[in-house]
């Protein structure tokens, strides 16, 4: 008896053709999948439509200084790991956040950009701190600095390339209003 209960398969299994057992997903699981497909297919096909963003690199490096962070503030004493180490790998979420905002929310770019910078400008307070209160080395500060310029200057290029435009298009439109024949 026993030996035929385990040859028989789990009523949630299914053989095919090759013989081999799989899983059958659970229902709710099964639709979930589909939903999950079907978000893909429309992902795909309004990128399609859309001409495909090239990834910025203030997106790479903000995410590469967020791997190295993070790690690095987990190793953090046990004194100061709740209250430097949290707000530091708060600060870097938030400003990661406020990037993606700027992005995903063109009409409040400028204010998205602007609290970014003032993120960044804490982090950079925050690690001399830590690296002050001896939580870090001064190598890693040197990297972190390192990290944290670049990043600075690609906020800033995008800051002034946003006023440029803003400026550009005030201009147009000041000569569009001189010259309303044209």
């Amino acid at each position: 008896m026993l030996a035929r209960i385990l040859r028989r398969p789990h009523p949630s299994t299914a053989a095919s053709i090759d013989g081999r057992i799989h899983r059958r997903p659970h229902p709710s699981t099964a639709a979930s999948f589909d939903r999950l497909r079907m978000l893909v297919v429309e992902a795909r096909h309004t990128t399609a439509m859309n001409k495909p963003r090239p990834q910025s690199p203030l997106f790479v490096k903000t995410y590469d200084f967020l791997l190295w962070l993070i790690p690095l503030t987990l190793k953090f004493p046990k004194s100061q790991r709740f209250l430097l180490a949290e707000r530091l790998s708060k600060m870097a979420l938030d400003f990661y956040e406020a990037v993606l905002s700027a992005v995903m929310e063109p009409e409040s770019e400028g204010q998205w950009l602007d609290t970014a910078d003032k993120l960044l400008t804490k982090i950079r307070l925050y690690l001399r701190l830590s690296c002050d209160l001896r939580c870090i080395s001064l190598k890693q500060l040197e990297h972190a600095t390192r990290l944290t310029d670049e990043i600075g200057r690609l906020i800033g290029g995008w800051k002034g390339r946003r006023d440029k435009e803003r400026k550009q298009t005030t201009q147009q439109r000041k000569a569009a209003a001189r010259h309303p024949s044209r």
